[in-house]
């Protein structure tokens, strides 16, 4: 695996350059063969932004946590390990994200009810369930291939929630970031304009 090349794809990301990360990501996916991560190369999530978006805003504006509420992190699960199903869940915090945000994301106060169920990526779940099954992490391009995929589908989240941001402003306008579960780079947005910070 090629750490450099994921810390790359989010130096892109943290910049804006959403689609210089997925171009980064699917030539290196293509360098390396994409085996049965082919489909993922140039495919998206499917869900509507604007529905994503009302979830979010769903979220920071229930009255339970409309007034303490002072971010939200847009997590996926941890999907490569759990093919049946991808989604991505919203936890909110009482105080602003820091700088460093590994102490900070677990100790969140809120999380909403419903989960956000990812759509369009279905045969990119089957190919990791068979990366699974068949072990491929034990061959080194394979396991490469797999990488690659993850990463691009962190980042494919990414452009998801940022087409979601879009839509129109938070109320109350609260930081966002948005990540899987167990990745160490997050996305950021802030308010007023939600375009994405470094």
């Amino acid at each position: 695996m090629d750490w450099d090349l994921y810390a790359e794809m989010f130096d892109l990301v943290g910049t804006g350059r959403i689609g210089d990360a997925l171009a980064l990501g699917e030539a290196a996916l293509v360098e390396v063969g994409p085996g049965r991560f082919e489909g993922l190369l140039g495919r998206p999530f499917t869900n509507d932004p604007v529905a994503v978006h009302g979830v979010i805003a769903g979220f920071v504006a229930s009255e339970d946590i409309r007034s303490t509420i002072a971010a939200v992190y847009v997590e996926m699960n941890g999907f490569t390990v759990n093919p049946d199903e991808w989604y991505a869940s919203c936890f909110g915090y009482d105080t602003p994200p820091p700088s460093e945000l590994w102490e900070w994301l677990p100790d969140w106060t809120t999380r909403a009810a419903d989960d956000l169920v990812l759509t369009g990526m279905e045969p990119i779940q089957a190919a990791f369930r068979e990366h699974h099954a068949h072990e491929e992490w034990n061959d080194p391009d394979r396991d490469t291939a797999a990488w690659c995929a993850e990463w691009l589908v962190i980042v494919r989240l990414v452009e998801l929630v940022d087409m979601a941001l879009r839509v129109r402003p938070l109320d109350p306008p609260v930081p966002v970031l948005a990540s899987a579960h167990g990745a160490d780079r997050q996305a950021r947005w802030d308010p007023p304009s939600y375009e994405i910070a470094t």
